[in-house]
């Protein structure tokens, strides 16, 4: 697997400098001080709360900066020749908190995406 290097902080700087979000909203929103904020705006990475944060006060989704590139040429195991002819079948439920339940729908679409790029069908 290679490593992919993002330039979160500055990124995430940008977009709040764009919107006219200061760093003090940042910092309340996050519950810590400016000087962690600004910290925190010159690093590469973060906690996924901490991200999680910042893409709800910047109203941007982060994760999709994230997000790996899986094609059938990025993953050649997932080529026509190594997919049989045989389809199989699995369940699975999803559990979520209350809070997050308007997120539903979003969440599905991302996994409607994921298994359209790598040949699954969704029912």
């Amino acid at each position: 697997m290679s490593s992919v290097q993002i330039q979160l902080g500055n990124r995430i700087d940008n977009l709040r400098r764009k919107k006219n979000i200061s760093v003090e909203e940042i910092a309340e929103a996050m519950g810590t001080t400016t000087r962690n904020v600004y910290t925190l705006l010159k690093k590469n990475d973060m906690w996924i709360s901490q991200l999680w944060t910042l893409s709800e006060q910047l109203d941007y989704n982060f994760f999709d900066l994230l997000k790996p590139a899986v094609t059938k040429n990025a993953t050649p195991e997932l080529s026509e020749s190594s997919i049989g002819k045989e389809e199989h079948r699995i369940q699975f439920d999803v559990t979520y908190p209350t809070e997050v339940m308007d997120k539903l729908g979003v969440f599905m679409l991302h996994v409607q995406a994921l298994a359209d790029e790598m040949g699954f069908k969704l029912r």
